[in-house]
């Protein structure tokens, strides 16, 4: 690999291989690193896979190990945020308390949340997470150009639903070590100046590549370039609204990349997912996830002809589960979950505009956050990414659905 680390030590891994497997008479004979990184699949990290092959039994072991980048203007703005720190959080405090509290409500019926976490970093140390490598247990990343099936998609509503509810249950226990995540990357001041010309720029290019488009042309070109000035600052504000009358911990960044899925060996169609990489997650209104999600990862067809049936299985799994945690007090009506989604509708616009655009690019037009940053955005790869058949389609979609919800 080249570089030096110090997880890649044999003592260090050895300390790892011990606490993972119960077992302090395990030897390495051999450890290999590879880069876990395929281009537009991570902004904000390194990820690396290490497999560890062991004597005392003679077996192999993989971990999945997350950094930060190792300089540039990226990892400045990561250490001065609470992203990293936020996600040592969860995998040290918050997501056990959550698994504990569904594997009490209904022993056996759930399974973790996230992957199991084995070192996390002080804040003395380079900040590294180290867990178990999912593709070991059967649990795969899905092609996010080509989005997510319903079924999939009916997966990650009932995941997102236990992880909300088994918040609440988390809250209800203890309701600061929920409520104090109070923030992310996108609301605070170190990263304020950069979202607000990052947003402004890429919607005034969006809406000249719109301006071209029959049909579209001026009336929608107008509309983007007028949202562009404030739309980090009114995105900001749905996001983080003091009214919301229903509150969990939300993921804050649910897309298809950051959801693994388990597959039936028997059928091969998918019976489990997990949620992975948590540094976004924030104390708000489950809407910001829905509406993420159901604008960025889903194939083309499953939002237009069943998001009522999405959001019903969502509703679902979200009241049974408080139900059987002894919460059924804490539920929420349907309507007023739709109401709750409907006023998130800007974070819809988000991952639509911003997110989908980079999900379905081809990896030579991935996002460049390093470059971003420092002001040398490729404005032509954004209009190669907004041109794109499969994306301007739904885009012309999209602008009427938000047309018609006020949202531009």
């Amino acid at each position: 690999m080249g570089e030096n680390f110090f997880w890649t030590s044999h003592d260090f891994l050895k300390r790892i291989l011990h606490d993972s497997k119960k077992d302090s008479q395990i030897s390495i004979r051999k450890s290999i690193i590879e880069n876990a990184n395929g281009k537009g699949d991570s902004y904000t990290s390194r990820l690396f896979r290490i497999t560890i092959k062991s004597d005392n039994p003679v077996e192999k072991n993989t971990f999945f190990v997350k950094v930060l980048p190792d300089e540039g203007i990226l990892r400045d703005l990561i250490v001065q945020s609470s992203s990293f720190s936020n996600e040592i959080k969860i995998y040290r405090e918050t997501l056990p308390q959550m698994n504990k509290v569904l594997a009490h409500g209904a022993p056996q019926k759930f399974r973790n949340l996230g992957p199991e976490c084995y070192y996390i970093s002080s804040a003395e140390e380079p900040l590294v997470i180290i867990m178990e490598d999912m593709r070991e247990k059967g649990y795969l990343m899905a092609n996010r150009r080509k989005g997510l099936n319903l079924e999939h998609c009916l997966l990650v509503m009932k995941t997102i639903a236990r992880f909300h509810a088994s918040s609440i249950a988390a809250h209800a226990d203890n309701a600061s070590s929920i409520e104090n995540y109070t923030t992310n990357l996108f609301f605070e001041e170190s990263s304020e100046h950069f979202w607000k010309k990052y947003f402004k720029t890429t919607m005034i290019t969006v809406a000249e590549v719109v301006r071209k488009w029959e049909n579209f042309g001026d009336r929608f070109a107008e509309k983007l370039r007028a949202r562009a000035e404030s739309f980090r600052d009114d995105f900001v504000s749905v996001m983080s609204a003091k009214d919301d009358t229903f509150k969990v911990l939300v993921h804050g960044d649910l897309w298809v990349n950051n959801v693994l899925f388990h597959y039936d060996e028997n059928n091969g169609k998918p019976d489990d997912a997990m949620l992975i990489d948590f540094q976004f997650c924030f104390f708000t209104s489950p809407g910001v996830d829905l509406q993420n999600f159901l604008h960025s990862s889903p194939t083309e067809h499953v939002p237009i002809n069943h998001s009522d049936e999405l959001l019903r299985e969502y509703h679902k799994e979200l009241c049974e589960t408080l139900q059987l945690l002894g919460l059924g007090h804490r539920t929420i009506e349907f309507h007023h979950l739709l109401e709750e989604y409907e006023k998130k509708s800007l974070c819809g616009a988000f991952a639509a505009l911003y997110c989908l655009p980079v999900i379905l690019s081809e990896p030579s037009d991935a996002f460049d956050f390093e470059s971003a940053l420092r002001d040398q955005m490729d404005e032509d790869a954004v209009v190669r990414r907004t041109i794109n058949e499969e994306y301007a389609g739904v885009l012309k979609r999209l602008l009427l659905e938000f047309e018609k919800k006020g949202v531009i």
